[in-house]
């Protein structure tokens, strides 16, 4: 069983031409600690990225994984 994200870095990245940057997926009852909590992002650089960071906290997929239907809410615009 899933839970939340917990002490994840992520350093030194360079993004260039590419549609999304940092990217967080979460799902609605997946495990019973979902929290998310010390997370870090630093020394990350972007170039011709059309959306830098995106949270998708209700990702949904089929149970094979894939899907056309993904909410999605961009943090920043």
């Amino acid at each position: 069983a899933a839970g939340g994200i917990k002490e994840l870095t992520v350093r030194c990245c360079d993004f260039r031409r590419t549609d999304r940057g940092l990217r967080v997926k979460t799902r609605r009852g997946r495990g019973s600690d979902a929290v998310n909590e010390g997370i870090l992002f630093e020394n990350i650089h972007m170039d011709e990225v059309l959306t830098p960071f995106v949270v998708n906290s209700f990702y949904f997929c089929d149970k094979d994984g894939k899907t056309d239907y993904v909410q999605s809410r961009e943090l920043f615009q």
